[in-house]
């Protein structure tokens, strides 16, 4: 009885630790925009990101929208291959916590809110890498 009350409190804690570090952001002039092309025929994901401060820590911030929702699947494929670097080290791995603004959405236009997931990274003024690891996918 005490094993399975343990086991249903570290299962319960964990995904709500995680939701605790994610938090939106309006897009602003701040983000820097990209496009992530499959090729002619398998369209694109467009996105906009940000580093930003929040409460002594730096967070990850990101938007993205789909040419079509036929590769959306591939697009959040990508998106959990992505990462972010400073310094050479990964610091998050993997942005499929990005707002998906719809599909031929603009991602940067007022309203449009990026989601934000806070890092262990101390606040400061360095510059961090955005980049993928190798991605295949079956077409």
């Amino acid at each position: 009885m005490l094993k399975r009350a343990l086991i249903a409190a570290i299962l319960s804690a964990g995904p709500a630790a995680a939701q605790d570090a994610l938090f939106q952001t309006p897009v602003t002039d701040r983000f820097t925009t990209g496009e992530f092309v499959w090729n002619s025929q398998m369209g694109k994901m467009d996105f906009a990101w940000a580093v930003i401060p929040r409460d002594g820590k730096m967070a990850v911030c990101g938007v993205y929208s789909s040419d079509s929702n036929i590769r959306h699947l591939q697009n959040l494929e990508a998106l959990n291959k992505g990462w972010v670097k400073l310094g050479g080290k990964k610091v998050v791995r993997g942005l499929q916590f990005f707002t998906f603004a719809g599909f031929n959405k603009p991602v940067v236009a007022k309203g449009v809110m990026a989601t934000c997931k806070l890092t262990k990274v101390p606040a400061t003024n360095a510059t961090f890498q955005l980049g993928w690891d190798p991605i295949r996918v079956r077409v």
